[in-house]
């Protein structure tokens, strides 16, 4: 590397030498970003940021208010930032005796406990591109604030549960093994019903209140939707089942008075449950196909004419079928099944892995097997049991998955949109038919105003001995532009649950993501999983104590057949995270800040010098 002037050389040339360790360099084992490094190699900086003096925090069903406190919407109370000008710089000096505890010497007195944040990789040297610094990567839109979970309908006025072991499983696949956005609930064979237990099925009922695309309705009589309708139809049948005593949960659809209600008379709105009971009873191992029509409740009343001109083309160039429900758009929807014996079963459906199909597994159940969200972003950690939105756009995100040790866990990326494209205007109408449709959506569905997906990845990953996985720059797995057009401009929800023999095994945790309008870009930097711990104002450090006594070689000398043990790969001043450190320190913070916090450590270290490492992505 050289300093350039005018294109040459304006100085000498530096350089480093590599030699190979014999091993690929690779994504699987991690990355790591520039350290800060000071000019000693036993004393290295720390950058904390201050907590403001006073803050205020909205609880997870509190709505903000106009006129109410200041806080900052994209934080939860544990959350950790990284500030890119520190307010307060913390510097470890080790101590000469291994049994006395080292201690942090803050050169600023900071006014509230410090945080630890998630670290961001600089895009650029000597730049650290942040949404708020650089005009590239900052957010347009203001942050969405809270979202409520669906109140769920009383399954009670349509089937008595009985949550007991005498319930057998019974599987739910919709659209399996179907890369098909385009595919419809319509056809008689969308819905697979497979009884695997001992006893006969008396009835089944599909509740997709819960539905992460909340947009999503039953239509059996064209009331809902488009101009299309089916009621339940089985394969290998011309009958068609209907009326109240199949379609369950009326829902009227979002109109706000809007003009174009006349549009197609009759229309009033589309039902959230489907309730079947067998005239014969489903005995063990029979398999039944169905098949209903389900749109999207935000485009009732709106003629087939109006949208479809200038609708967004799928891939095979035709026109985007807006009605059409496909199994990944009902995640998040429950499944009941009603037995003979009396015995009810529930499961959750969830992604099959692929991008149009959905599943679940109704089955006794003693206990629901969760996981936990967290979306990192350079402004802080969306969690799904805090039910705040998020944004993405800027800086490339990190997702961090916590449940059960050991437990597989399916997640799965939902992009969202609208594909109308019309403006036409009605009259006494200015929004247009994209316009009404999107208020529709907002008003409707505001945590995720869509009303189909565009594109659905899905991953599989098992938890580690702490019960979590972190996907790092998304693992080359999942991104956040694969289809041109829709990428930064559109919504998205993330859901993760636990797999049980490739079904859910419990509900379907999910966060929703707004766009900033801007694109996720590597240009603007990247993030880290969190170490988080369960107090806000205590944070643990993780470190590596250097070995008792160590050989290094010169960079002249041969290694030599039974001579000392070395490290080929360290030099006396590098610096190794290890996944289990044999010292672990932890930060407790004074309650005056004009005192200096200590690091108190859990084992004492065997030699005096401690290294704290650049942090492994």
């Amino acid at each position: 590397a050289n300093v350039l002037a005018g294109g040459y050389p304006d100085g000498p040339v530096a350089r480093i030498f590599l030699f190979p360790t014999g091993v690929n360099v690779s994504d699987a084992c991690g990355s790591v970003l520039c350290p800060d490094e000071t000019s000693s190699p036993t004393r290295t900086s720390f950058s904390l940021s201050a907590s403001p003096t006073t803050s205020s925090y909205l609880s997870p069903t509190e709505a903000p208010t106009e006129g109410g406190p200041t806080h900052n919407p994209t934080l939860a109370p544990t959350s950790t930032i990284l500030t890119s000008s520190p307010s307060t710089s913390l510097t470890l000096e080790p101590t000469s005796s291994p049994s006395t505890s080292p201690t942090l010497e803050p050169t600023a007195s900071p006014s509230a406990a410090p945080s630890v944040s998630p670290n961001v990789a600089p895009a650029e040297s000597g730049a650290t591109l942040s949404p708020t610094e650089n005009k590239l990567c900052a957010p347009i839109y203001p942050d969405p604030g809270m979202w409520t979970d669906a109140v769920l309908p009383d399954i009670s006025t349509v089937m008595s549960l009985n949550n007991t072991a005498d319930a057998g499983v019974v599987e739910l696949i919709i659209h399996p093994n179907s890369d098909s956005m385009q595919r419809s609930t319509i056809r008689d064979n969308s819905f697979v019903l497979k009884n695997k237990a001992s006893e006969n099925i008396q009835a089944i009922l599909i509740d997709v209140t819960d539905c992460v695309m909340s947009d999503s309705v039953f239509d059996p009589d064209g009331t809902a939707g488009d101009a299309g309708f089916l009621a339940l139809k089985f394969k290998g049948s011309d009958q068609t089942y209907g009326g109240e005593s199949v379609f369950k949960f009326f829902q009227d659809p979002p109109f706000n008075g809007d003009p174009v209600i006349q549009e197609v008379a009759g229309s009033t709105g589309g039902y959230k449950g489907l309730y079947y009971e067998f005239p014969t009873p489903l005995a063990k191992g029979q398999v039944m196909r169905f098949g209903v029509e389900m749109d999207g409740n935000s485009i009732a009343k709106v003629a087939d004419d109006k949208w479809k001109l200038g609708a967004y083309l799928d891939d095979a160039q035709k026109t985007w079928n807006l009605g059409g429900i496909s199994g990944s758009e009902l995640i998040g929807s429950r499944f009941y099944v009603k037995f003979q014996n009396g015995a009810t079963a529930m499961g959750h459906i969830g992604s099959d892995g692929y991008k149009a199909g959905g599943k679940a597994k109704a089955k006794y159940r003693s206990s629901e097997k969760s996981v936990i969200i967290k979306f990192v972003t350079d402004t802080g950690i969306i969690r799904s049991d805090e039910k705040r939105i998020g944004q993405y756009g800027g800086v490339v995100p990190a997702l961090q998955i916590e449940g059960q040790q050991g437990a597989q866990v399916r997640i799965s990326i939902l992009k969202g949109f609208n594909p109308v494209l019309n403006d036409a205007k009605y009259p006494n109408n200015a929004l247009g038919v994209r316009g009404l449709i999107e208020e529709r959506l907002h008003r409707g569905s505001p945590q995720f105003p869509v009303n189909n997906f565009y594109d659905v990845q899905s991953r599989d990953y098992t938890l580690g001995v702490d019960g979590k996985v972190c996907i790092q720059d998304f693992d080359g797995n999942f991104n956040f532009s694969s289809v041109p057009n829709y990428s930064h401009k559109t919504y998205i929800a993330i859901v993760a649950n636990v797999l049980a023999g490739g079904y859910p095994d419990g509900p379907v945790a999910r966060i929703f993501l707004f766009p900033t309008g801007v694109n996720v870009s590597d240009a603007c930097g990247s993030v880290l999983c969190p170490d988080e711990t369960s107090s806000p104002t205590r944070t643990s450090f993780s470190l590596s104590a250097s070995p008792t006594t160590s050989s290094y070689l010169s960079p002249t000398e041969a290694p030599t057949e039974g001579g000392p043990t070395h490290n080929p790969t360290l030099a006396p001043t590098s610096t190794i995270l290890t996944s289990s450190p044999s010292t672990s320190l932890t930060l407790e913070p004074t309650s005056s800040p004009s005192t200096s916090p200590t690091l108190e450590p859990t084992a004492s270290p065997s030699s005096a010098a401690l290294s704290v490492s650049p942090s492994v992505a």
